[in-house]
Parts: structure tokens; C-alpha cells; sequence
């Protein structure tokens, strides 16, 4: 585990499925997302083995880079 000063970080944000029209970003690969890019799929699942940060990104289904 590296010390705590050199931990890579990542932002993360949730947004709405035409959020990467609205602000004119080109699809560069892969697909825009749809309504269906939910975590409502995790619903009922035990996630408290999960860290904090872990909790936060569970579900997250759809990355754009």
C-alpha cells in the first residue's frame, strides 16, 4: 500500500443520460448513456463489506472517458 500522500485519486460525477450532448462533448467511443445506466440493479445488496469509497462507485455500470 503506498503512503497515504501518494494514493492515486479519481473523481467520479453522476449525471443525466444527455448530459455529454448538452455539453457538446463528442462520443469518441463506445455509446451515450441511456436511462437504464442506473444502479438500481444493487438494490437489497449487502454492501457493507465495502469501504466508503467502494460504496460510492458500486454500481457505477458506465464510465466515459
Amino acid at each position: 500500500m503506498p503512503p497515504r500522500s501518494e494514493i492515486p485519486l479519481m473523481e467520479a460525477c453522476t449525471v443525466t443520460p444527455d448530459y455529454f450532448r448538452a455539453m457538446n462533448i463528442p462520443l469518441r467511443h463506445g455509446r451515450y448513456f441511456t436511462d437504464q445506466d442506473n444502479r438500481s440493479f444493487i438494490a437489497g445488496r449487502d454492501l457493507s463489506k465495502l469501504n466508503e469509497g467502494e460504496r460510492m462507485i458500486s454500481g457505477s455500470n458506465v464510465i466515459h472517458r
